[in-house]
């Protein structure tokens, strides 16, 4: 249960797919969402678990960026302040028969590591350069195993802990190029010549489109966003998921070379969303996770 205060709790929406969201009349609201929301895992690994796991929640220093506040009188000194007062975790347990149960039990008693491999989403931030119209920001340098096979740039200008900026879009700043570079391989190999005030953002557009069918290996594509709204709400996928696999380096140098047709605004943050592969490897006896990386 979360209290809010009484002159936002009209104005809130949520836009996630499979929310489940109660608005009560004392100024609280429930709602259910899939743990696997806030963990990947749980999209790639279908598999049962044998032991006990525990999640781990952070939250953030402050709740500016989680409500749109909008008043008849702009206020400067407004606040508004959510207070968690429970939180459950629901979990589909099995119960298999006494054969199949003992055998899972003799693995648990023998320690034997389980491997679960998903795809793990990495974030990582910078802050622009203003009037500058061109960026070249080394993200991160990475092993082999976590190497991206999507990158995901987006940009948003004066937006953190604004209660009044809506933080659910996101701004194209007139960006003409973006490249990615692992090592020596570019993506993608030729330039996107993109063009926002003529509305010609076209490449931009259908790699987003596409990013649904090939990240769920799928032939469907529903994406949220048509051609008009991406403007407001621009995310720029990068599909490097095809990479030559033969002779692959032990580390991976992943660098982004950004361009636009204006200098960025005051206050731009760029960030960079790499989804990778990811191992972990899972003893239940001893209840350890450790990260595969080589």
């Amino acid at each position: 249960m979360v209290k809010i205060g009484r002159r936002v709790k009209k104005l809130l929406t949520v836009e996630i797919l499979h929310i489940h969201f109660g608005l009560q009349y004392d100024s609280t609201f429930t709602f259910l969402i899939p743990l696997r929301h806030f963990f990947n895992i749980f999209n790639d690994y279908r598999t049962v678990i044998c032991g006990m796991q525990t999640f781990t929640f952070t939250r953030a220093n402050n709740d500016a960026n989680c409500f749109i506040v909008k008043e008849k009188t702009p206020s400067s000194n407004t606040t508004v302040k959510m207070d968690i007062q429970n939180v459950e975790l629901k979990i589909k347990k099995i119960y298999p028969e006494s054969g199949i149960k003992e055998k899972l039990l003799e693995g648990v008693a023998a320690n034997n590591s389980i491997i679960m491999p998903y795809r793990q989403w990495d974030v990582q931030v910078k802050t622009l350069a203003a009037g500058a119209i061109s960026d070249a920001w080394v993200v991160k340098t990475t092993s082999h195993v976590e190497s991206p096979r999507y990158v995901i740039v987006c940009f948003q200008v004066e937006k953190l802990d604004k209660l009044k900026k809506d933080p659910t879009y996101f701004d194209h700043i007139n960006i003409t190029n973006i490249k990615l570079s692992l090592n020596v391989e570019s993506f993608p190999t030729e330039r996107m010549r993109l063009n926002f005030d003529n509305n010609d953002y076209n490449e931009a557009h259908f790699r987003y489109t596409e990013f649904q069918s090939s990240y769920l290996n799928c032939s469907e594509k529903r994406p949220i966003l048509d051609y008009d709204v991406f403007k407001e709400r621009t995310l720029f996928v990068i599909d490097c998921s095809r990479r030559e696999e033969n002779e692959r380096p032990s580390t991976v140098d992943v660098r982004l070379e950004i361009e636009a047709a204006q200098g960025f605004p005051e206050n731009t943050r760029a960030y960079c969303i790499i989804i990778h592969d990811c191992i972990m490897e899972y003893l239940p006896l001893d209840n350890i996770v450790n990260n595969l990386k080589a």
